[in-house]
């Protein structure tokens, strides 16, 4: 349990074990996983999420064969798949985790067959929405808000780009980064002052305000809800 993950996998690919302990492996590596990872200590999550998609594949597998009667050697199978599947899911990378599981069982036998789990996967997350766990690390790491306020007002001017986050919004409904708002908005040849029920359209022109020190912050986040989809 204490472990990166390696003997997790190996020892689950090559024996059977009962629901019950791989469903506590689970809980158990994923709490301590947490306060590992948390601490800031390098250590990296590359085996530990491995170590999580061999377990959910492995119970998986449990499932399938208790209800189809399938042969327990499979087991590694959906093993192999859970790892694949997972990694894809947190990183977004299908192609990463295709290359990545085939070196890791040592053959290509079965690279079809982790194709399809990964592109699933990678479907399904990008269904959900859910962002990749590097991006969001990252953005944690340098989305901190400046502490000390410049005492300066500047303007940044911004065009309402089609099919953005921004697009078809009412103003009231836009999470505008922390000390930021919308100071007038122009529309072709009219300037009026904003207020919660218009909604922007693309080619409006909206001037927005916000304290000196926080300006990289809120450059880089009106970027985002910017966009086009």
């Amino acid at each position: 349990m204490l472990g990166g993950g390696t003997s997790v996998i190996t020892t689950i690919a090559s024996e059977k074990f009962a629901s019950s302990t791989l469903l506590l492996m689970l809980v158990l590596r994923f709490v301590l996983f947490q306060l590992a990872y948390g601490s800031g200590i390098p250590g990296g999550s590359l085996v530990p999420s491995l170590a999580f998609g061999a377990i959910l594949g492995a119970l998986y597998g449990n499932i399938i064969i208790e209800l189809t009667g399938m042969e327990a050697h499979y087991l590694r199978n959906f093993v192999i798949y859970g790892m694949g599947g997972f990694f894809t899911a947190t990183t977004k990378a299908p192609l990463t985790g295709i290359v990545l599981i085939t070196e890791l069982t040592g053959s290509v036998d079965q690279m079809m067959s982790i194709s399809i789990v990964c592109l699933a996967a990678y479907v399904i997350s990008d269904f959900l929405g859910l962002e990749p766990t590097d991006e969001i690390t990252l953005r944690n790491k340098t989305s901190v808000y400046p502490t000390v306020f410049e005492g300066k007002i500047v303007m940044i001017d911004v065009t309402v780009s089609h099919n953005s986050l921004l697009d078809g919004e009412k103003v009231k409904n836009v999470e505008f980064p922390f000390n930021s708002k919308i100071v007038k908005i122009r529309r072709n040849s009219h300037e009026f002052l904003p207020h919660g029920d218009i909604t922007l359209l693309p080619g409006d022109q909206l001037q927005i305000g916000s304290d000196e020190g926080f300006i990289s912050h809120v450059n880089r986040n009106i970027q985002k809800l910017n966009e086009p989809k």
